[in-house]
C-alpha cells in the first residue's frame, strides 16, 4: 500500500514527486484508500478546484472592471460633446450668453451662504492709525477701540505694538 510523505512548505501534497501527491501506479479493483490517504487527496483536489475558480472570477472581474472604466470614459467624452454645443441648442451665440441667461433666471450670481457669513477687510489708512494712537493713549482698551472703528483686536495690538504703546512684562 502506498503511503503519501508529508504535506510540504505550499500545502501540497508530496510523494514521488507528484504535485497532487497521488500515486502513479495504478491502484487495483476495490482498493480501500485509508482514511488519511482519502483526505490527503481530496484536500488537494479541492484545493486545486477552488484555485481555478477564483483564479476565473478574478479574470472576469478585471475584464468587468475595465469594460466599466471604458464606459465612464466614454459617457464622459459624450457629455462634454453635448455640453460644448449645449448654447447653441438654445438659441444661444455663445456659452457666455448662456451663461448669462441661466443666471439672471435662478437668480444665481455671486450671492450664497458664503458671501453672507464673509467679513469686509478692514483698509487700515495712516489717518486711522493716527485716530486709534490717539483713542488708546486717552486710556481707552483696545475691545472698545476696536468696536469704536471696526477692525479686529488683534489689529488694534499690531498697532500698539507699532507705536510702543504695549507694556513689557515683568520679568520675574
Amino acid at each position: 500500500m502506498a503511503r503519501f510523505s508529508a504535506i510540504g512548505m505550499t500545502g501540497r501534497i508530496r510523494r514521488s514527486g507528484h504535485p497532487a501527491g497521488i500515486a502513479t501506479a495504478p491502484r487495483p479493483i476495490g482498493y480501500v484508500y485509508s482514511s488519511n490517504e482519502y483526505n490527503l487527496v481530496l484536500g488537494a483536489v479541492v484545493h486545486t478546484f477552488i484555485d481555478h475558480m477564483v483564479n476565473d472570477k478574478l479574470k472576469q472581474l478585471t475584464e468587468y472592471q475595465t469594460k466599466v472604466a471604458e464606459l465612464q470614459q466614454s459617457i464622459e467624452e459624450e457629455r462634454k460633446e453635448a455640453l460644448a454645443h449645449l448654447h447653441e441648442h438654445y438659441g444661444f451665440k455663445t456659452p457666455g450668453d448662456l451663461i448669462k441667461a441661466l443666471r439672471e433666471v435662478t437668480g444665481a450670481g455671486r450671492k450664497g451662504r458664503g458671501a453672507a457669513r464673509r467679513r469686509k477687510h478692514a483698509r487700515i489708512t495712516p489717518e486711522l492709525r493716527q485716530k486709534i494712537k490717539t483713542a488708546l493713549q486717552s486710556g481707552k482698551t483696545g475691545a472698545k477701540v476696536a468696536a469704536e472703528f471696526g477692525i479686529s483686536l488683534p489689529s488694534v495690538h499690531n498697532i500698539k505694538k507699532e507705536f510702543g504703546l504695549v507694556k513689557s512684562r515683568k520679568k520675574k
